[in-house]
């Protein structure tokens, strides 16, 4: 008895053009998420450049001299401000963040 096979197959053409449309939106979804990442860690390098973070720096001190707080001393990416007896000790790190942190006064001599 002569056995008849038949071959079955799917062709690309069977898949809906929408689900296409789908992947490719989905891929470019993808990337633009990685980007995203990346670009938020500084893509690996070593963070924002000086002239960056003394912009910060300095935007962050006339902000506190704005509400009657004086420049004390300050350095390249930290600043010492004065009201009163209070301190505040402003910095920025080296990925671009501000920080404020009040410090001890201190004693008077």
């Amino acid at each position: 008895m002569p056995t008849s096979t038949t071959e079955s197959g799917s062709d690309v053409s069977d898949t809906p053009t929408w689900v296409w449309v789908l992947l490719g939106v989905l891929a470019l979804g993808v990337v633009v998420l990685l980007v995203v990442a990346l670009s938020r860690r500084g893509g690996g390098g070593g963070g924002v450049s000086v002239e960056e973070r003394q912009r910060r720096l300095d935007g962050a001190v006339g902000s506190w001299v704005a509400q009657g707080w004086a420049v004390e001393s300050q350095t390249a990416d930290s600043a010492v401000l004065r009201r009163g007896g209070d301190l505040m000790l402003v910095s920025v790190d080296q990925g671009g963040h501000v920080s404020t942190k009040p410090m001890p006064a201190a004693p008077k001599a």
